[in-house]
């Protein structure tokens, strides 16, 4: 009887030990990662885990890695501008981890949460990149408008810098640049008088079309007198050659015929009948 019970608490307690074990062994891959299993003496299963649940090794572990996009907030860069002035930039970036590498991302940076290697590798490749690319912009252009232009520059060759590993950059947004007291000044006094010169620009431009349209309205003006002095021009002459002598004369008896003849005598005028 004795020798019952004992075997049956025996079986009892293997069977909570199995249980313990398989729920130990059971892990769970979040979704939109990859898992890779690694043992604690180092070595690991070329195969990575897909998303859900997995059987694993009772003392295996798993180190996931994002496949889909993970966005990254990279805080007071410091870096100078082509003009020798220190600024600082935030910059943000999505990322996400070719799933076919994630064993040689791995195997290169071992068992390092992905949290750690944004803060450690990304951050080291970004910074390295966004100096490289702003010191080939002055200030005032990293404020303005090729502050865009920067911003694609530092996506692609920060994309081109980490992809050969297996990270994939599918946006950057570079953030307003922040600079000290002195540099500030300098920049807003810049800015003043760039505004004042696209100002004067603009007004110059604006007198320029108004002197053009004064142009245009004087020379239209001056086209229509000379049309209207050519028309009169004809029509003149052709009144005059219309008018000959046998004409003048057929009047002349028109209006003797009409009014009579009128005769001049001394200071005196006598108009006569010429009916």
């Amino acid at each position: 009887m004795k020798k019952s019970v004992i075997g049956a608490i025996a079986i009892g307690v293997l069977l909570i030990f199995g249980a313990i074990g398989l729920i130990m062994s059971l892990t769970k891959v979040d979704n939109g990662n990859v898992g890779i299993v690694y043992s604690p003496n180092g070595g690991i299963k070329e195969k990575a885990l897909g998303q859900g649940w997995h059987m694993v090794g009772l003392l295996d572990k798993v180190n996931e890695y994002p496949t889909k996009l993970r966005t990254v907030d990279a805080k007071d860069l410091t870096v100078s501008t082509k003009d020798g002035k220190n600024i600082n930039l935030d910059l943000s970036y999505s990322y996400k981890i070719d799933a076919s590498k994630a064993t040689d991302i791995y195997k290169t940076f071992g068992s390092v949460p992905v949290e750690e290697l944004e803060k450690g590798y990304m951050e080291r490749r970004l910074l390295e990149t966004t100096r490289r690319v702003v010191s080939k912009y002055n200030l005032l252009d990293i404020y303005g408008e090729d502050a865009t232009e920067a911003s694609m520059n530092i996506q692609k060759d920060f994309a081109k810098n980490v992809d050969k590993l297996g990270f994939i950059v599918s946006d950057t947004t570079l953030g307003a640049p922040k600079a000290d007291a002195k540099t500030q000044a300098a920049i807003d006094d810049r800015v003043k008088v760039s505004q004042e010169n696209s100002k004067k620009k603009l007004e110059l431009e604006n007198d320029k079309i108004d002197a053009q349209r004064k142009e245009v309205q004087a020379q239209g003006e001056a086209t229509k007198r000379q049309i209207e002095a050519t028309a009169e021009a004809k029509a003149n002459e052709t009144v005059s050659k219309s008018i000959t002598t046998e004409l003048l004369r057929k009047m002349e008896m028109e209006a003797r015929i009409q009014h009579g003849w009128i005769t001049t005598q001394g200071a005196n005028t006598v108009v006569t009948d010429g009916k």
